[in-house]
């Protein structure tokens, strides 16, 4: 429980979306917990950092989402996939034990066959930690902007169960 409570207080002053300056073998070091959701459509991985940044998140296409300056791309026969982050950042409140996770990626390009999305999206995932910190209730919601200003199109709130991963 002690161990728990230390977690917390850090988690308490976590914001961040900064790996740039860590080296694989240093952030590996710094990580503060690790939550993952059970394996399929809506398949989730976050690794958050003592400094309030992420080593790593994987989303539900199992696709390792690249937290680098310049973003990320992904060229195939079949498909183009771009996207540049904005701010990612994660808080927790240990009076209430709920935990905050918001995923920003500022431009966002999909090009396949024929069709084309340009947007920006917001994931966000807010929910109650476990008393012992083994499970966090989230509920999920995804935003996508687009540009020029259409309306906002927000998925339907789903609840993910995650559990603290262990590597």
């Amino acid at each position: 429980m002690k161990c728990l409570t230390v977690l917390l207080l850090i988690l308490a002053f976590a914001t961040g979306c900064r790996t740039d300056r860590l080296s694989p073998e240093k952030a590996e070091l710094l990580v503060l917990a690790k939550w993952e959701s059970p394996a399929g459509k809506n398949h989730w991985k976050f690794t958050l950092l003592e400094d309030g940044a992420f080593l790593e998140i994987i989303r539900s296409d199992n696709q390792r989402m690249v937290l680098e300056e310049g973003g990320f791309e992904v060229e195939r026969p079949d498909y183009l996939l771009r996207y540049i982050f904005g701010p990612c950042e994660w808080s927790y409140d240990e009076k209430t034990k709920h935990l905050k996770i918001t995923i920003v990626i500022d431009h966002f390009y999909l090009k396949a066959d024929v069709s084309e999305l340009e947007c920006m999206l917001i994931d966000t995932f807010e929910g109650p930690i476990s008393e012992d910190g083994k499970i966090w209730t989230a509920t999920w919601t995804n935003t996508m902007r687009f540009d020029p200003p259409k309306p906002d199109v927000v998925t339907p709130a789903q609840v993910i169960v995650f559990s603290a991963a262990r590597d």
